[in-house]
């Protein structure tokens, strides 16, 4: 790492993946206080007391479960800045399921960036791809 290179963002991997800068849980299947929720499947989500996701996994986690109460959530739209304890969060679009996200960390002091991918898909949905062999099937 050269001298002007801003320090990692601080991960800890006890029972998950936790940002302490941000007091934030990354896709965890327990209730804590403060947790980003990628995608609205049942093992990514708990009740917690503070959840960020997008919008649609919003609806759908609300819908399914009847767990995040007005106040008790933040859904940016994708690309949408949220300033919060020194950093920028942003939703990207993960592709993996309707509404999953990755989230896109920026510390504001020295710009060092994070993103957690959570589950995503490479290819476009629909039937698998087959790998092309070049010789014709019957």
């Amino acid at each position: 790492m050269s001298p002007s290179s801003p320090r990692p963002i601080a991960l800890q991997h006890t029972g998950g993946i936790y940002l302490p800068d941000l007091d934030l849980w990354l896709d965890p299947p327990r209730p804590v206080g403060r947790a980003f929720v990628s995608h609205a499947h049942s093992d990514h989500f708990a009740r917690h007391e503070f959840t960020l996701c997008s919008p649609v996994t919003h609806a759908i986690i609300d819908k399914r479960y009847g767990a995040i109460t007005a106040g008790a959530s933040l859904a940016p739209a994708y690309g949408e800045a949220v300033f919060e304890r020194g950093h920028e969060l942003r939703l990207l679009p993960a592709g993996h399921i309707l509404g999953s996200a990755m989230l896109h960390v920026t510390r504001q002091e020295d710009g060092a960036t994070l993103l957690y991918t959570g589950d995503y898909k490479l290819r476009h949905a629909g039937r698998p791809s087959l790998p092309n062999s070049g010789q014709r099937t019957h």
